[in-house]
């Protein structure tokens, strides 16, 4: 029996909730034992059903980024009128269980994958446990600018309430130990999960890095 082949491409749109079109490409391979027609068919229908999947896709991801840039506005007007809703304490230093993994992918590129268990204190003087904070990030080895490396992952606060976690894409700087930190100064992401009494809520994490102590001031503002 002869197997018909045939490949196609097509291109999809997409609107997001603000009026903008999205457009994206996509292409497609089907095969039929009727005809090259009913083959080619298939092949269109699957480059149009992708085409138009990765658009829609690309719209939602516009409309989350918009979401977050406004709500990270709105927060920070917030992080300077008021408090913080929850406030504690870290060090690289103290309780810090830390490990290191060399990644290598294609072309020999490679990158490191760190992971670390790290007390959570009420108090800068690190006297009164809270909770634990545990992080995984890939740290790509190509420096953005010296001596600033891509830093990107997931830190959860694992706190007596239950537990909020943020995803970052940040600047890390490389120390003497071969660790990849936050740079002195402050960093803000929003909140990307929450469990326990932090279900579902919204707000934005705020850590301070000194510069004369290992330790790091974590500040969350929910909406």
């Amino acid at each position: 029996m002869h197997t018909y082949k045939a490949s196609a491409s097509a291109i999809g749109a997409a609107t997001t909730k603000t009026g903008a079109v999205v457009t994206a490409s996509a292409s497609a391979t089907a095969s039929s034992s009727v005809s090259y027609k009913k083959a080619l068919k298939k092949a269109t229908n699957l480059a149009q059903n992708f085409a138009n999947e990765i658009a829609q896709n690309d719209a939602n991801l516009i409309v989350q980024s918009t979401t977050i840039s406004t709500e990270l506005i709105d927060y920070n007007t917030k992080q300077i009128n008021s408090a913080p809703d929850l406030i504690f304490y870290y060090s690289v230093d103290k309780e810090y269980y830390f490990t290191q993994t060399v990644l290598t992918g294609k072309n020999g590129a490679e990158s490191i994958l760190e992971t670390y268990d790290i007390t959570l204190f009420l108090d800068k003087e690190l006297t009164q446990p809270t909770g634990t904070t545990v992080g995984t990030y890939i740290v790509h080895n190509t420096q953005i600018n010296k001596p600033l490396y891509k830093r990107s992952g997931t830190q959860t606060f694992y706190l007596p309430k239950g537990e909020i976690t943020r995803h970052s894409t940040i600047q890390a700087v490389k120390t003497s130990q071969g660790d990849y930190l936050l740079p002195v100064g402050t960093s803000t992401t929003p909140i990307t999960c929450g469990i326990g009494d932090y279900l579902n809520i919204a707000g934005i994490v705020v850590i301070t890095v000194y510069s004369d102590s290992s330790t790091r001031l974590v500040e969350i503002y929910f909406n």
